[in-house]
C-alpha cells in the first residue's frame, strides 16, 4: 500500500523526504550550537527557504499535499519552542515568548502563501 502510495505520488514522497532531512539537520545542528547563532540563522535563513520550496511543490503536486505546509509549521513550532520556551524554563530563566514569534510568524506566513500559489497556479492550469 505504501509503495502504491509512493509510485502514483512521487512528489509528495520527495516533500516528506526533503521535510524529515531538513528537521534531522535543524536537529543536529541545534546539538552541535552551544552559543545559539547557526541555530538562530538556521531557523530564519535556511528552513524557511527549504520549506517554501516543499510547500510549493506540495501545493502544486495535488490535493493529498494539504498535510505536507501543515507538517513543516507543527515541525518548526516543535523545533522552535525546544530552544525558546523549554530549553529557557528548564535552565531557570522565563521563556522567550517574543523569541518564539519571531522565529515562528514569519515562517507559517512563508510556507502559507508557497502553498496556496502554487495551488493556485495548479488549479488555473487545469482549467
Amino acid at each position: 500500500m505504501i509503495a502504491r502510495w509512493i509510485a502514483t505520488h512521487p512528489a509528495l514522497t520527495g516533500c516528506w523526504i526533503a521535510l524529515i532531512a531538513v528537521c534531522a539537520l535543524a536537529i543536529c545542528v541545534r546539538c552541535v550550537d552551544y552559543v545559539g547563532f547557526a541555530t538562530g540563522l538556521f531557523h530564519m535563513i535556511l528552513m524557511p527557504l527549504v520549506t517554501l520550496i516543499i510547500a510549493a511543490v506540495a501545493g502544486y503536486a495535488g490535493k493529498p499535499g494539504h498535510w505536507i505546509p501543515v507538517a513543516c509549521i507543527v515541525a518548526e513550532v516543535a523545533l522552535v519552542a525546544e530552544f525558546t520556551v523549554v530549553s529557557q524554563i528548564a535552565h531557570g530563566h522565563g521563556p522567550q515568548w517574543d523569541a518564539f514569534l519571531m522565529y515562528i510568524a514569519p515562517f507559517a506566513v512563508i510556507t502559507i502563501l508557497a502553498y496556496l500559489i502554487a495551488a493556485g497556479i495548479r488549479r488555473s492550469r487545469a482549467r
